[in-house]
């Protein structure tokens, strides 16, 4: 007599299709020292003739689910609810995954808040494997396992909060990397020859400011910034950026009609590079204040140019600055929007908190790919975004399309790894931007070089010319 199946368990339905037959637990499998997963088998039906109408087959759920197993630390039961779950209960898992679809959610949560690839990978080791009070157990700290999480998930959690389009209103700016030399102290010696760039834009719409877009350049020019611009669709009418810089002149290619705006943050910044002690003197307090304050409207400029001619001297660079934003500020502040952003505050914190992430090791990324990954996983931390529960969803509705698997793991981890011949595509990308700058550089040498014997060609035709002129009979 066979035995009775265990009630109160639910069975999934046999994935061949298989109809008529009964579904019997199959004890568990893949058992890896703390963990294992349950496993069924599908019986078949008999028919007319005795005989069974399929052979029977074992399998396991399209997400299976991963119990503790005796040897794990915390026993079979569930650490948030103290429940020992059923076979149809429990943390599901992709296929050939040893972590939930929740922990690989909370790693790129981790990853997003500014921990590093090892950080965040010990602490998700951690989540899934508790060790025991005084155990000699040593979880690894090996980045590979959020390198892996990232490509694998990255690009699909982040399009399911990316926009499409572009505002009406942007504002604009850049991270630089630097590379820093160590002093023999070891402290870091300030400035350094630049490397890549962190391109940024801070959308706005309905009145409602976030971080739009974050993207990797080589470089900071205009070329750089109209392939940033371009890389979605969108007419932006209100754009905030450094009027005389490369964003501009991009913004002027893609969109001619947009009104570039100077940020008064950037402008009261550079007024304040020329105010010492030394040259203003007990009035040092109040002098900065005023040019701090003095783009907020004419009644602070003129109190700005008031406190300065109460000076005994006033320093030539600051005076300069003073006379250039008298002319400047009255014309950029007619041009003013209402309800349209001033200034690039808001954007300089958000970078200010990515620098902070990134760190030390920001020249340490070689492959471009992950690190776009990454910048996008901050994006969704700055803007309020990133949730555990919302990115196990995403992964979770994602794997059920692939029939448990990432197509992320086999083949295409293969793609998205810089090839060993190319080295770093990170690198290479900062490679090609300064072969680039170096044409450019030369061709505009070029051109002044031709342009300077143009106009000595043009000027020796006019005194030839000027001299037959003289000589003719006619002028005699």
């Amino acid at each position: 007599m066979p035995r009775p199946r265990t009630p109160g368990v639910i069975r999934p339905s046999c994935p061949r299709g298989h109809r008529g037959g009964t579904v019997w637990l199959d004890g568990f499998y893949g058992r890896n020292g703390y963990h294992e997963r349950p496993r069924f088998t599908c019986v078949p039906a008999t028919g007319s003739d005795g005989r069974p109408l399929w052979r029977r087959h074992r399998f396991t759920e399209t997400l299976p689910r991963r119990h503790g197993s005796p040897e794990h630390p915390l026993g079979k039961r569930c650490p948030a609810c103290d429940h020992a779950p059923r076979p149809d209960e429990g943390p599901q898992t992709g296929r050939g995954f040893t972590f939930s679809v929740r922990e690989a959610a909370a790693a790129l949560v981790r990853v997003g808040s500014g921990l590093s690839y090892r950080e965040a990978s010990r602490a998700t080791r951690q989540q899934a494997w508790p060790t025991r009070a005084g155990a000699e157990r040593e979880l690894s700290r090996h980045a590979q396992l959020l390198m892996n999480y990232l490509d694998a998930f990255g690009d699909e959690v982040y399009s399911r909060y990316a926009d499409t389009d572009w505002p009406e209103a942007l504002v604009l700016d850049s991270l630089p990397q630097h590379e820093r030399e160590t002093l023999p102290g070891g402290a870091h010696k300030k400035g350094g020859r630049r490397t890549w760039s962190i391109l940024a834009a801070y959308g706005y719409r309905g009145g409602r400011g976030k971080l739009w877009r974050l993207g990797v350049s080589g470089a900071e020019d205009a070329y750089e910034w109209e392939r940033f611009l371009r890389t979605m669709p969108g007419q932006v009418g209100w754009v905030v950026c450094d009027q005389a810089g490369a964003a501009a002149i991009a913004v002027r290619r893609v969109w001619p009609a947009a009104v570039i705006y100077s940020c008064e943050w950037h402008i009261a910044t550079s007024g304040l590079r020329w105010v010492r002690p030394t040259d203003v003197g007990d009035r040092y307090a109040e002098i900065v204040a005023l040019v701090t304050r003095c783009t907020t409207g004419q009644a602070e400029l003129d109190a700005l140019g008031a406190a300065l001619a109460s000076l005994p001297e006033i320093p030539p660079v600051l005076a300069r600055w003073h006379a250039r934003q008298r002319r400047q500020l009255p014309a950029l502040w007619a041009k003013h929007q209402p309800g349209m952003p001033r200034g690039t505050g808001a954007l300089e914190h958000c970078l200010d908190r990515i620098d902070r992430a990134l760190a030390e090791r920001s020249l340490r990324f070689r492959n471009l790919g992950r690190l776009e990954r990454l910048l996008a996983m901050l994006l969704l931390q700055l803007n309020g975004e990133a949730d555990e529960r919302c990115y196990a969803s995403i992964i979770r509705d994602y794997l059920l399309r692939h029939g448990g698997r990432s197509p992320s793991a086999v083949g295409r981890w293969r793609s998205l790894a810089d090839p060993k011949p190319a080295g770093s595509s990170l690198r290479e990308l900062v490679k090609q931007a300064r072969l680039r700058q170096e044409r450019e550089k030369a061709l505009a040498a070029h051109r002044r070089i031709n342009a300077r014997a143009a106009a000595a060609w043009h000027r020796q035709q006019r005194e030839l010319t000027d001299r037959l002129v003289d000589a003719s009979p006619a002028a005699a």
